[in-house]
Formats: structure tokens, C-alpha cells, sequence
């Protein structure tokens, strides 16, 4: 880099720069997609848990979630249509957190932010289950 003067040559003391770092300030740089695929790293899974109960709606599943400003996962499902296909892998949860199977056990919920996912599910499934005692 010692051929870099001025300002920029300040910007790469301050932090560490990644490659779109580098292209928005560098205009002149211009290297081949592929080199820049190099950079790419691969995404890990996000995991979110589910706002709904299969046995009320076995066909739909519904999340809540934080749309973040830079979230590459939380933009892409905030533009989702409703019927497109998204992959996913489900897995139950390890820490045995489920609602009490006795529906007549009160609940005492507490969460904040997209905490409150799993609590929408569990009224979910209490309001179906409700609708199948009350249609017997």
C-alpha cells in the first residue's frame, strides 16, 4: 500500500477493510469475479424459531424476526412472496423448552424482541387444541 496518499491512506489505519470496503473507495479497482468469489465466505445457517404450531397449520409456517439493515438472511425472507418456496432444515429444539402438554396449566410468558416466537407458537397450539376438544 505504500503507493496510496492522502485520506485513504489514513482509512487504512482505522480498521480492517473488506473487499466492498475496498471497491466503494477505491473506484479504480476492478479485478475479475472470480478472484473477488475468493473472498466469498460460505453462510452459515441461521436459525429461527417457528411462530406457529404445525397442528394448527400444518401447511404454514410463520416467523418473526428483526429485519437488519445489513441482515443478508432477515432482508431475503422481509421480500419473500407468501407461496414461494424457501429451504429449510427444521430441527426440534435441545432445550426441551415446550409448553406443558396438560392445557390446563397456566402459562406465564416472558420474552422480548423475536424471543416472543416460540410463546406465539405455544398459543397456537393451545387454540387448536381448545378447537378439537370443544368439536368433540
Amino acid at each position: 500500500f505504500q503507493h496510496i496518499e492522502g485520506p485513504e491512506r489514513a482509512l487504512l489505519g482505522q480498521r480492517a477493510l473488506g473487499p466492498l470496503d475496498v471497491l466503494e473507495r477505491f473506484g479504480s479497482c476492478a479485478p475479475p469475479p472470480a478472484r473477488l468469489l475468493e473472498f466469498a465466505q460460505a453462510l452459515r445457517p441461521r436459525r429461527y424459531s417457528a411462530a406457529s404450531a404445525a397442528c394448527a397449520a400444518p401447511d404454514r409456517l410463520r416467523l418473526v424476526l428483526n429485519v437488519a439493515e445489513r441482515g443478508l438472511c432477515s432482508r431475503w425472507l422481509d421480500r419473500i412472496g407468501e407461496g414461494e418456496a424457501v429451504p429449510l432444515v427444521p430441527e426440534h429444539p435441545a432445550s426441551g423448552f415446550y409448553p406443558p402438554e396438560d392445557p390446563a396449566v397456566p402459562l406465564i410468558m416472558v420474552a422480548t424482541g423475536t424471543g416472543l416466537a416460540p410463546f406465539l407458537g405455544f398459543l397456537a397450539e393451545r387454540r387448536a387444541a381448545a378447537a378439537r376438544w370443544i368439536a368433540s
